[in-house]
């Protein structure tokens, strides 16, 4: 099976991630295609920010949802801070406004989407078979050194009584190693953080290094017991692939106005 998918629906394009979506869930990652924002032109931003209109993300999720069949539906979101905070979602109904500060949701409720906003960071989707209950989860750096995975993980079997072994987790469109270069203290962070796992390429004369933010993760998950052959790894890097997502790396050196791509994961009907 091919755990990811680029699907044209509805003059979209989206990455559909049919390894989740055989359990009867919604399970997908969007592009910049087919929008109305002007970041270009035509932009399917999803994130509210001041370099857009209000309006133009609205209608931007609306013909994002419709191409999920998902209408309106009940779409969760959060005020992503780069943090391990984690949200859990009890009342499917209706989303807070403003959301809830946070980089992890997570639920067992049906009828419920859940979704998190990137442009490079890592979406990460965390299906329990068993229980049903569910997990989306943004990971930059900081969250990845935050071992938000691990912590989602824990959370979900404190109130849900998830195993990993029952995990099937989607690491969607994100930046590969190949394009993401950091600093020094970057560096050390990570070297103690994750002594035993190859996430930095050696260091340079500049002092720099490429860091591996899915091995990273994918370190996290294995610790929690989730199987390897259950975690999939979306293989676009949003930063060499500029005709289908934003990328702040790519772009934001340049324009501060960067689009954003959003991931869920969750039920249609309740």
């Amino acid at each position: 099976m091919n755990h990811f998918r680029l699907t044209a629906c509805n003059d979209l394009l989206l990455v559909r991630i049919p390894s989740l979506e055989r359990f009867g869930l919604v399970a997908a990652t969007s592009t910049r295609v087919g929008g109305v924002s002007p970041l270009p032109e035509n932009a399917l931003n999803l994130g509210y920010f001041q370099g857009d209109l209000r309006e133009n993300v609205e209608e931007n999720r609306r013909r994002f949802l419709r191409a999920l069949g998902a209408g309106t539906g009940n779409l969760f979101t959060l005020r992503q801070q780069h943090s391990d905070r984690l949200v859990v979602v009890e009342d499917g109904t209706t989303c807070a406004s403003p959301p809830p500060e946070g980089d992890a949701l997570v639920t067992a409720r049906p009828g419920v989407l859940l979704g998190v906003l990137t442009a490079d960071c890592l979406p990460i989707l965390i299906f329990d078979a068993r229980t049903r209950a569910r997990a989306a989860v943004h990971a930059g750096w900081r969250g990845t050194l935050a071992r938000i995975v691990e912590k989602t993980l824990d959370l979900m079997a404190s109130r849900f009584g998830t195993r990993g072994h029952d995990c099937y987790v989607a690491i969607g469109p994100a930046i590969q190693k190949c394009c993401y270069e950091v600093g020094p203290e970057v560096i050390e962070l990570f070297r103690r953080e994750f002594p035993q796992t190859h996430v930095l390429s050696s260091a340079r004369p500049s002092g720099k290094a490429h860091l591996d933010l899915i091995e990273a993760t994918r370190a996290q998950l294995l610790a929690r017991s989730v199987p390897p052959e259950q975690i999939y790894v979306c293989s676009l890097c949003t930063a060499c692939h500029g005709e289908l997502f934003f990328s702040y790396r790519r772009e934001g050196r340049s324009n501060n106005h960067v689009g954003r791509m959003i991931t869920v994961i969750g039920e249609l009907n309740a």
